[in-house]
């Protein structure tokens, strides 16, 4: 048995090499993909031809954009309306006719039919004067992005150093964008004031930055210039690159490879995301929609209600809209590069948590390119839908409950339960995350356990209790996710019955190595090994994950939906959400097994 460390080693380099290859194939596949269907359908055409291409691919009629723009033009832009007909037309036409809602109040009426839009107020003359820009620019990201850079930097101003981390003061940052817009559009029926304070904090952040940046170049000289700052960081980095390669050129050719594959998935998101506007359903029918009337409507937050899923929170709509401000007014086609950016600021919150955890830098950069790696991830990122952002808020929720383990620190229990309550306001999915991590807490804390949960608790309630009591008490909304979700004999039976196809169709879409890479079935395999054969304290950190899929299959089985439907819908996204929570549990498990570790 004296050879069996390098065997295993060997195992995990062959392994390694596998993945390493069929990732670069993927990107190969995704690339060309990208080259030969959405260049070819979006590139160098105008919002109004890519809009004719949407309609096309969802099997929508392309002639009622004409009528939508007749429309545009003569209902005045401050109006409620009436709506009827087929609701996989009228959820595309209400998007477009944004600031006007369909509240169901007001004279004026739209109608879907087969392959046409009946309205009233044909014979109106007058036209609508637009007091936003539409087009597209990337301004509005860019801009949005770097004052998000400099609220962070207030905001690690704020903290004590070292409390939170960069992507951690990023995600706050996030949070706090949509506190404003959610209470300017409560106070002021405009987001404006909002968006307006959030700027000036940023830009408040940026003059840190900058003081930071000055100090570092006069190394705490000002009177004398010192460039020799920038000159020995350089060579001091160089030399550093230059050792691991002399000493391991293995492992540095390893390192690169991983930081090109998080580069080249994270442009191909990218790529995806900003040839086109919206044009995927959920995109513009849900969150696009909600995004545009935060930024355009001057009226109460109880308009975003008007279109699907109106009990949906509004993080991510708040990010988009924000985006859409510093564009002019509105944008939807570079301000879907938000969700390439949130995938990777998940990938290095991932290496954060895990090269803190185990000092390797190797494990971190692993962590967060096996995460990219798995093409449903960079894929789904480019939808703008709200996933991205939840993987984003989970991991720094994961991250910090994990820190508060190793270091008792009870700050991190606090921060833990903001950035789960954040994953609650990003999608309710992130409510069950927020349980899963007060089990959590229940399970690992050993001394002061009530005080812990109690912390924990005191951040849910506080940030969230609001919105439950706008959407279930004043609103009455009630949740298409939980629809059927009764446990009655008669409800349970019908569950039990259709166990097995669900079981059967989750097989089928996990067995897609396009979607998943090998790195599903192989975080799958080491789980259940970890599962079985690590200590209390590698298994509690699978409460996260595997709760999460048992709660999204229960409530599969329970609905109303068509099960076939639902799941081929769904799935892929709903298996996406665990993804970077399974990683770094088996990474952590892995390690703390290989080192006989155990976590207090």
């Amino acid at each position: 048995m004296k050879n069996k460390p390098e065997y295993i080693r060997f195992c995990i380099k062959i392994i390694l090499s596998v993945w390493i290859l069929v990732s670069f194939a993927a990107l190969v596949g995704m690339y060309q993909l990208w080259w030969q269907r959405e260049r070819v359908l979006y590139g160098d055409k105008d919002v109004i031809e890519q809009r004719a291409a949407v309609f096309e691919r969802a099997g929508l009629p392309a002639g009622i954009l004409k009528t939508i723009g007749t429309i545009d033009k003569i209902w005045p832009l401050d109006i409620h309306y009436q709506v009827s007909g087929k609701p996989e037309i009228l959820s595309y036409v209400t998007y477009l006719l944004i600031p006007r809602i369909p509240s169901g109040k007001g004279p004026l009426k739209l109608v879907a039919q087969d392959q046409v839009l009946q309205f009233d107020g044909e014979k109106n003359t007058a036209f609508s004067i637009r007091y936003f820009n539409e087009n597209p620019t990337f301004r509005g990201l860019l801009f949005s992005f770097l004052l998000a850079i400099g609220v962070a930097a207030f905001l690690r101003k704020c903290f004590q150093s070292g409390v939170m981390g960069w992507v951690e003061l990023f995600s706050l940052a996030m949070l706090l964008l949509m506190i404003f817009t959610v209470l300017s559009k409560v106070l002021f029926g405009t987001v404006n004031i909002g968006f307006w304070s959030y700027s000036a904090i940023g830009l408040f952040g940026w003059i840190f930055i900058s003081f930071r940046f000055i100090s570092f170049l006069f190394d705490a000289c000002p009177a004398t210039f010192q460039p020799q700052s920038f000159i020995r960081l350089a060579k001091e980095t160089l030399s550093a690159s230059r050792k691991l390669f002399q000493e391991d050129q293995f492992k540095a050719a390893f390192l690169g490879l991983l930081v090109l594959i998080i580069i080249l998935n994270f442009t191909w998101s990218l790529l995806m995301s900003v040839v086109v506007v919206p044009d995927d359903w959920d995109a513009w029918a849900i969150w696009g929609a909600k995004a545009k009337v935060l930024a355009l409507d001057q009226g109460p937050l109880q308009n975003v209600t008007y279109f699907d899923h109106p009990d949906y929170p509004l993080l991510w709509p708040s990010v988009w809209a924000f985006s859409g401000w510093c564009a002019g007014g509105w944008e939807e086609q570079w301000s879907r590069g938000w969700g390439p950016i949130f995938m990777l600021l998940c990938a290095w919150e991932i290496f954060v948590i895990l090269r803190r955890s185990t000092s390797r830098i190797d494990l971190g950069l692993l962590g967060a390119a096996l995460f990219v790696s798995v093409p449903a991830i960079p894929l789904i990122s480019s939808w703008s839908y709200a996933e991205a952002p939840l993987w984003l808020m989970m991991t720094c929720s994961f991250g910090c409950l994990l820190k508060w383990r190793a270091t008792g620190e009870w700050q991190n229990v606090l921060f833990g339960g903001i950035f789960a309550t954040a994953a609650a306001y990003t999608k309710n999915e992130g409510i069950l995350f927020a349980l899963s991590g007060l089990l959590w807490l229940l399970v690992v804390a050993k001394n002061r356990r009530l005080i812990t949960v109690l912390i924990y608790c005191l951040s849910l309630t506080v940030l969230y209790l609001p919105w439950v009591l706008w959407v279930k008490g004043v609103l009455d909304l009630g949740s298409h996710a939980t629809a059927g979700l009764n446990f009655d004999l008669v409800s349970l039976q019908r569950a039990l019955s259709r166990m097995p196809l669900a079981l059967d169709l989750f097989l089928r879409v996990w067995s897609d190595i396009r979607q998943w890479n090998v790195v599903l079935w192989g975080i799958g395999f080491i789980s259940i090994y970890l599962l079985l054969r690590g200590d209390k304290s590698i298994r509690t950190n699978f409460i996260f994950p595997v709760l999460m899929l048992f709660g999204f299959v229960v409530i599969i089985v329970f609905h109303n939906e068509e099960i076939a439907w639902q799941i081929g819908t769904s799935w892929n996204r709903l298996t996406a959400q665990t993804i970077p929570l399974f990683l770094i549990a088996t990474i952590l498990g892995g390690w703390n097994k290989k080192n006989n570790y155990k976590t207090t």
